[in-house]
Parts: structure tokens; sequence; C-alpha cells
């Protein structure tokens, strides 16, 4: 199975947070689970719609899927 050019473009870190959205979290659930401020988070969010052309939370989380980032079990 190939790897989505747009999962290479991923940080480690911006494949965590793709997780979290998976899962249904939000950014406060997100920053007491990866143990970062929630302003980091909406960083980190920003990136990734900037990254993978999502304009919403629910495209981000069905583009996870996509591209192969299976949803938290920390969620």
């Amino acid at each position: 199975e190939s790897v989505s050019p747009l999962l290479n473009a991923l940080t480690w870190r911006e494949r965590q947070v793709l997780s979290c959205v998976a899962a249904g979290a939000d950014n406060l659930k997100i920053a007491a689970l990866l143990q970062i401020s929630e302003r980091t988070v909406k960083a980190h969010m920003g990136r990734l719609y900037q990254k993978l052309g999502s304009e919403n939370r629910t495209q981000l989380a069905l583009l996870a899927r996509q591209i192969g980032i299976r949803p938290s079990d920390q969620v």
C-alpha cells in the first residue's frame, strides 16, 4: 500500500493532532492528551487546514482516514 503524499507532508506532531481530530476531539481535549497548550493545537490545526486544503474539522477528519491516519484510541 502506497503512502499518500499528503501524509508525507505532515510532521509527526501534526499526524498526532490529526489522529485526535479524526476521533472527534476538540482543541482543549487534544491539548490535554498531547500535553501541549491549546494555542499550540490551534497552530497545528492552521497548518493542517493549509496543507490538506480542508475548510472544517469534518473535512479534516474524513481526509485523515483517506490518507491513512487512524483515529486516536486515547480520545
